[in-house]
């Protein structure tokens, strides 16, 4: 059995070591991505196009990043060297799919304060409905078992307290009391976190407490954690700014928000911890968009110039059929018990969901930002701009990304990302709206009154499949939807003002159902 860890260890592990290794290309030419990116950097460094910063490796055996008028300006580009360490791959297999169940086996042992069978339900509960595909469930499970930097105690226990929201069979107050345990252990762990050099896993799990954080409501105050607007009277709803700005600032000491083709010393890692780097860079871009949306602020994580997240690797198991998971079977509502989506998509969705939220960024610092200088005719000059990125947008999503009145919602993820794309439609237009005379002769009521509409379908639909509370994104693009429906209710078409009455009237029975059955048998999804 030894001998077969250890084998599996040689092949699946990060490799890792204490010296300094020079990345060469393989003799069989196989590997040489890295050995190729360095030939790509010279070429560039012979035309005076040389990156504009460098990952260092500094003693201490931390990743950073710096820019050209650092004092630390690490090795010379000729001789360039990467810091080969236990938290930086670089030569890391790919996961094989028959390992999978060792790996679960062996890592039983690695659950933290709760019974192993438990914190297994917790795991699978959050990887079946997690949205915004922050972790890779293959290359975290593989360093559960064997050790390695995909995994961390405190990235575990974050996933917990994510899990418990969303997991059956609890009554609420056990529920409440496994959230709250959950919660401290993961500021405790957070310290011991934060003492150390910057790490992936550090920023992922920071990111899984501001969603958890959000999605229980405790979401207002400031937007850093060293307190920059820290002044509010609710001292218990500023946890989540908190946490996101605890997540960007480490993001930004690892580089991961620059474009890697301007980093010298990018080549040093490994395809999968490129990969990872690039996930969690749009997860990042997605999260800020939705909380900077929900708050009313300007963005503080911007999307890359000239960059789209069109290039992000596929999940193992993308192409698989999705079921809802249920630690007891017979908690499963019947609307459920022969569910089944096929094929998942959860990354195909999450790379669309990264586009929207590159125009969505665009609108809220053109559209809505105090600092705007638009005019008016530039104001519809963007409209018209955007509204070809959104229908392009969304042709490209139909087929795999549909909703069918009369026929069961999508999994979460697909229907958070169609929700916020309708809400997008309503946010372009909705700000030409003139409020005064809200006329159905006008293209931006129309078009807002169209997405309202099958906003408030989705969500009707949703809730007849899953009875659940929607998730934090669609919850704001249901107040979307629901504002504008109030705003129609002065139109100057009194069946469009009846109607609009009903929309509203369905927003609040969904919404008043849900609350009563998301804290008992039906608990929230993401």
């Amino acid at each position: 059995m030894e001998a077969t860890l250890a084998s599996i260890g040689d092949q699946e592990r990060p490799l890792k070591s204490s010296s300094l290794v020079r990345v060469e290309a393989s003799p069989q030419g196989s590997v040489s991505d890295e050995a190729a990116g360095l030939e790509v950097l010279r070429a560039a460094s012979k035309q005076n196009l040389d990156p504009k910063f460098r990952l260092i490796f500094g003693d201490s055996g931390n990743l950073a990043y710096h820019g050209l008028t650092s004092l630390d300006q690490g090795p010379s580009f000729g001789d360039l060297v990467v810091g080969a360490r236990p938290d930086l791959m670089n030569c890391t297999a790919p996961v094989d799919p028959a390992l999978t169940q060792l790996y679960q086996t062996l890592a039983s042992s690695r659950h933290v304060g709760v019974d192993p069978e438990f914190g297994k339900d917790l795991l699978d509960c959050y990887f079946s409905y997690q949205v915004f595909n922050t972790i890779d469930r293959s290359a975290f499970m593989r360093d559960m078992a064997l050790g390695g930097t995909c995994f961390s105690d405190f990235l575990l226990v974050a996933i917990y307290s994510c899990g418990i929201r969303m997991i059956d069979g609890l009554e609420p107050d056990e529920r409440q009391a496994h959230s709250e345990r959950f919660a401290q252990s993961s500021k405790d762990l957070l310290a011991q976190e934060l003492d150390g050099s910057s790490k992936i896993a550090t920023v992922q799990g920071l990111l899984l407490l501001s969603w958890r954080e959000c999605a229980v409501g405790e979401v207002s105050k400031g937007w850093t954690h060293t307190g920059l607007v820290g002044a509010t009277a609710n001292r218990k709803r500023n946890k989540s700014l908190r946490v996101t700005s605890q997540a960007f600032r480490l993001i930004h000491d690892l580089g991961i928000h620059l474009a890697p083709d301007s980093i010298e010393g990018i080549s040093g890692l490994s395809p999968e911890e490129k990969h990872i780097r690039e996930r969690l860079f749009w997860s990042a871009v997605i999260w800020d968009k939705a909380i900077s949306l929900a708050l009313g602020r300007e963005p503080t994580f911007p999307p890359r110039k000239g960059h789209d997240p069109s290039m992000l690797v596929d999940f193992a198991d993308d192409d698989e059929a999705w079921c809802p998971f249920y630690a007891h079977v017979s908690n499963r509502p019947a609307p459920l018990r022969a569910y089944t989506y096929a094929p998942k998509r959860q990354m195909d969705t999450f790379r669309h969901l990264a586009h929207l939220s590159v125009i969505l960024h665009d609108l809220i610092t053109q559209i809505y930002s105090s600092d705007s200088e638009l005019d008016e005719a530039q104001r519809q000059e963007f409209c018209t701009s955007s509204q070809h990125r959104l229908q392009n947008l969304g042709e490209s999503m139909a087929g795999s990304h549909q909703f069918s009145p009369g026929r069961p919602s999508p999994p979460p993820w697909i229907f958070m990302l169609l929700m916020l794309y309708h809400a997008t439609w309503i946010l372009l237009h909705r700000p030409l709206v003139d409020k005064s005379e809200v006329t159905l002769s006008s293209v931006h009521v129309m078009r807002c009154l169209e997405h309202s509409t099958i906003l408030n379908q989705m969500a009707v639909s949703y809730h007849a499949t899953f009875a659940r509370r929607l998730p934090y994104v669609a919850m704001y693009s249901a107040f979307v939807a629901m504002s504008l429906d109030v705003t129609l209710f002065r139109a100057d078409d009194v069946g469009e003002q009846v109607a609009a009455l009903d929309r509203v009237r369905s927003w609040n029975e969904v919404l008043r159902d849900v609350e009563r059955n998301s804290e008992s048998q039906y608990p929230p999804l993401a």
